[in-house]
């Protein structure tokens, strides 16, 4: 065999070759490990690894995984289904003051302290994964950047369309968006839609809608609104993305901003 490397663990030539899953294992392992090790060297909070959860009938499933959450483990080593009183709801990674570890909590009410799993909806059949992805972003090689348009004049309502085309330039993933009106101050409140649209240097023109099916950026009667891109077809941008920010229908207002909060692979 060829030496391999696994995060801090040599094996060269001449050693003992074990296995192929005991070696993925090793591999699976080891880089838990040295990311747990990352995490803590950077002052970060803890590890998730799994816990997706899933809807069947009027119950829940969580499945397998692990976790540490302000010093507090957490193992689920097999399926683990139970049935909410709640129709809709969040579950979550709760630390009670009084308990060593971690457990699984169904709420209406979400705590700052919260390890947020997944948001649900029974009536529907409907489970969004919301699951607060550690390590941190900085220990796992991503940096924060913003994508910022502004469009309208400030005086005439603002006209549906297309108002802007941007290469990004940088590869990552599209996680939150924020919309704001911004004629003035106080801002006139109204309602906007707004679609995401998403090209490359080979495909362009031709462009694909980012949200889909999902929740796109938009007031309703307000001045400034936010969200996840957690329920958008397409999330992930690369070093030839095109963005076009294209408005589908608005009232009232003559001047907004949109921001796109982005994780960026180092």
């Amino acid at each position: 065999m060829g030496t391999k490397h696994f995060g801090w663990l040599t094996l060269t030539p001449g050693q003992i070759e074990v296995s192929r899953p005991f070696n993925d294992f090793v591999i699976d392992l080891d880089e838990k490990v040295y990311a747990l090790v990352k995490v803590f060297s950077l002052g970060g909070s803890g590890v998730l690894d799994g816990l997706t959860v899933a809807a069947s009938g009027n119950a829940l499933i969580v499945n397998p995984g692990t976790a540490i959450v302000q010093d507090a483990p957490f193992l689920l080593s097999e399926p683990y289904t139970f049935m909410p009183a709640l129709p809709t709801g969040y579950v979550v990674l709760r630390r009670d003051a009084d308990r060593p570890k971690a457990s699984v909590v169904v709420t209406s009410i979400l705590d700052a302290k919260d390890v947020l799993l997944a948001q649900y909806d029974l009536s529907t059949q409907t489970v969004i994964d919301k699951r607060t992805m550690l390590p941190t972003p900085t220990a796992l090689g991503f940096t924060n950047r913003s994508i910022n348009a502004t469009f309208g004049n400030g005086v005439s309502v603002i006209e549906t369309g297309v108002k802007g085309i941007l290469g990004l330039g940088f590869q990552g993933k599209i996680t939150k968006w924020q919309v704001a009106s911004i004629d003035d101050i106080p801002p006139t409140s109204g309602s906007i839609i707004i679609d995401v649209l998403h090209s490359t240097v080979s495909t362009y023109p031709n462009f694909t809608s980012m949200v889909g099916g999902g929740t796109k950026p938009s007031l309703a009667n307000a001045v400034l609104n936010s969200g996840t891109t957690n329920d958008w077809a397409i999330t992930r941008v690369t070093k030839d993305s095109i963005i076009a920010v294209q408005v589908i229908s608005v009232t009232s207002l003559t001047r907004v901003w949109l921001r796109l909060d982005a994780q960026v692979e180092l």
